[in-house]
Order: C-alpha cells, then sequence, then structure tokens
C-alpha cells in the first residue's frame, strides 16, 4: 500500500504538506501552492495511492460518514426524494463527506438500539419526511450534528423545508386571477388544521390553497380518499367539470391518478377542465411538460441541507440557520385563461 510518507520522497516535499493537501487541508491561496498541489495530487495518484479510511477514523475520531435517515415508503412511494439525495450527495462530497442511508425499514424507538447509533458510527444525521418529531429528537440527543428536512418541527438552527402553505396560497390566487370559479382538490389526508401526529405537508396545502381561492361565489370541493377513489368521484360527478372548473392535485401521487382519470373519461386537460398540482417531479414531467404546477427545487433544498451539515460538522453553527423554501408557480397550458 501506497503511504503519504512515500509520496514526500518520490516529490521531496514534506510529509506534513503532502498529507494537509491529500487530506483537503492545504488553502492553495497562490500560484507556485497551486502548482504544488497538481503536483503532489498527479503523483499520488500515479502511485496509486488509497485514503485509508479506517486509520482516518482513529486516528481523528470521525468517520465521515452522513446517515440519511428516511422511512422505505418515502423513497420508494415518492420519486421526488432521488432529487433531494442527489442535492445532499453533492454537497457532503465536496465537503469531504460520506452520505450513507442509514434506515430504510420502519423506522421506530428500537432503530435507535441499532448499532450504528449505539456505537455512534456517524458523524451525524439527516432526517428527512415522516419521521416523528419525538423520534428525530431521540436521534439528535444520540448523534448532535444532525439536520432536519421537511420535518414537522422547525427549530432556529439546522432544520430546511418546503413552505406547503406559500404552494397553496399562490396557487390559488393565481388560478382565481385565471377566471376558475370551481376547485375540487384531491388528496389522501388533508384537513385544514394540523393533526400533529400527521407530516404538516398535507394541511398547509390545503389550508394555503383554500385562502388564495376563496372568492365571491367561488366553490372548493375537497375530495379525501385514495388515489382509486379519484375514479369514483369522477364517474359520479362527470357533468359538473366544466371549462370553470380545476382540478388539483395536492402532489404528484394523486396527479397521476387524476391525468387516468381524464384520460378514461375522454377530458382534455386544459380544455374541457383546468388542471393543477401543488407539487411536480421530475420524471413525470419529462412526458407532460406544460402541466400547471407549483414547482419545488428539490435538488437545492438537498444541496442546502448537506451545506449545513458541512457547516455544522466544522463548527460554523451559525452558518445554519433554518430555512423555508417556497415553490414556484408555473403556468402552464392545462390551466388556460378562462374566458
Amino acid at each position: 500500500m501506497v503511504t503519504l510518507k512515500d509520496i514526500a520522497s518520490s516529490t521531496g516535499v514534506s510529509y506534513e504538506t503532502v498529507s494537509r493537501i491529500l487530506n483537503g487541508k492545504y488553502k492553495g491561496r497562490t500560484s507556485n501552492s497551486r502548482r504544488l498541489m497538481k503536483r503532489i495530487l498527479s503523483r499520488a495518484s500515479k502511485l496509486g495511492y488509497r485514503p485509508n479510511n479506517a486509520a482516518r477514523a482513529m486516528r481523528t475520531s470521525s468517520s465521515r460518514l452522513i446517515g440519511l435517515v428516511m422511512e422505505e415508503s418515502c423513497l420508494r412511494a415518492h420519486p421526488v426524494v432521488t432529487e433531494t439525495l442527489s442535492g445532499i450527495n453533492e454537497s457532503l462530497e465536496a465537503g469531504g463527506y460520506i452520505p450513507t442511508i442509514t434506515s430504510l425499514s420502519g423506522i421506530r424507538k428500537s432503530t435507535l438500539d441499532s448499532r450504528i447509533f449505539r456505537e455512534h458510527l456517524l458523524d451525524g444525521i439527516i432526517i428527512m419526511d415522516d419521521i416523528s418529531t419525538e423520534l428525530g429528537k431521540d436521534m439528535s440527543l444520540i448523534i448532535p450534528a444532525c439536520v432536519m428536512i421537511n420535518m414537522n418541527s422547525l427549530k432556529p438552527y439546522c432544520c430546511i423545508r418546503r413552505d406547503e402553505f406559500d404552494a397553496g396560497l399562490t396557487a390559488g390566487r393565481e388560478l382565481r386571477k385565471l377566471g376558475y370559479r370551481k376547485a375540487v382538490y384531491f388528496d389522501s389526508r388533508c384537513e385544514e388544521k394540523p393533526d400533529p401526529n400527521e407530516h404538516y405537508s398535507a394541511a398547509d396545502r390545503l389550508s394555503g390553497f383554500m385562502k388564495g381561492f376563496k372568492g365571491s361565489g367561488n366553490e372548493i370541493q375537497v375530495v379525501r380518499g385514495q388515489p382509486g377513489d379519484i375514479h369514483g368521484f369522477m364517474d359520479k360527478h362527470l357533468m359538473e367539470v366544466t371549462r370553470d372548473t380545476v382540478l388539483v392535485a395536492a402532489h404528484d401521487l394523486r396527479l397521476f391518478s387524476l391525468i387516468a382519470s381524464l384520460s378514461g373519461h375522454a377530458l382534455r386537460a386544459g380544455k374541457d377542465c383546468g388542471i393543477v398540482t401543488l407539487d411536480d417531479e421530475a420524471g413525470f414531467l419529462s412526458s407532460f411538460p406544460n402541466l400547471s404546477r407549483v414547482s419545488f427545487p428539490r435538488y437545492e433544498i438537498g444541496r442546502k441541507a448537506g451545506q449545513m451539515m458541512v457547516s455544522l460538522l466544522q463548527g460554523r453553527k451559525k452558518e445554519c440557520k433554518s430555512i423555508e423554501i417556497k415553490g414556484e408557480w408555473i403556468c402552464g397550458t392545462t390551466t388556460p385563461e378562462v374566458d
């Protein structure tokens, strides 16, 4: 195995300097120092140098591993999660850390007894979406370097999440300006008053939309249920869907069923009625790019979460103030102005 001493000997550069360069601690502020960095990195590559992470972990008491904690259903049922993971990966890699998915099975109290928590194998954890506030708090007590994405709790530091209320509010206002008089809102779990045991997104989206769309004579019908229930609703209320009606999918999973139901009833989105989603997904949009929607920068959310984690581990907590990310309203061809 090629060592730092081998590289130092073959280049005539001190061991300390080689160590700093290969461990990413050499600043390279001048042209001479940048040339030195390039020479050392090139020589290390030619010699086949590979960092000994086990030795580094023993020396620094750092594994350089960041655990990504999420439910299996979140990754399996919501393809949008992969966009966030890509952003996290970019920031962590740039900071010299390695992301690892910590738990995909049902996350519960017993998860805290697993080896990865019990033996403190992680430098930090990033907790995502449908993990309960109580369990997230317990995890952060074991591993204090903790960043939370889209969790119910929004603490002053180390939290980043989508502003779902603003997404609903913005869509409601824009649709009202376009002349829509009736909105049919589809979601599985949507109550105006949030249930503390449920994820904040559903209630926030609905309450925001109702506030934005309500106006003189406007009507909002909320349809709660599973994706298959959309077909039953359309069968029963087909004649009530007119040009000034907009069908609102709370998120991409409802959108899939809604598009299929429209097709099955020979209704044209943007012609016979409006259709909009309050959350989009890159894969679906590749085949339906002109969909009217609220779009969240999920990759950017992940990137910022990764940056928070790196800053936190480097002792710069003041740079980790919590933020809410607003979505962007995109008026596609599926919500034309109503005559």
